[in-house]
Parts: structure tokens; C-alpha cells; sequence
């Protein structure tokens, strides 16, 4: 789990390394930056994102 500002990141693995939890991290603290304005509503997405090249970017050497 990674919280930041008013969202928590969370990935589910067997092993937690230090690696998974930087990359967590830098997701968390990129996706608050790049789509905050999208998270008013406590609960509801106002405008669908798609966050995946946030994700390949961030987690890419930890994807198989």
C-alpha cells in the first residue's frame, strides 16, 4: 500500500522488495499529479482515464 494526498496505491504479490514499492510509489504520486482534477467526487471517477502507460512506465521491469 502507498498513500498519497487522497488516494492509496495498492499491488498485491507474493514478494515485496523495495523495487515494487518505489515503482508503487512513483505510480501513486504520478497518478494523484495526472488525474486528480478527474478524483473531486469522493468515489466516483468523473471522466474515465486510462492509466495503463502510467502503469508500463512505472512498473515495466517488474512486468513479465
Amino acid at each position: 500500500l502507498k498513500e498519497h494526498e487522497k488516494i492509496i496505491g495498492v499491488v498485491i504479490v507474493d514478494n515485496v522488495s523495495d523495487v515494487i514499492k518505489n515503482a508503487l510509489k512513483k505510480f501513486t504520486v504520478k497518478f494523484w499529479n495526472n488525474y486528480s482534477e478527474d478524483l473531486k467526487v469522493p468515489g466516483a471517477v468523473s471522466t474515465p482515464k486510462n492509466a495503463d502507460e502510467l502503469f508500463i512506465r512505472e512498473f515495466s521491469l517488474l512486468i513479465p
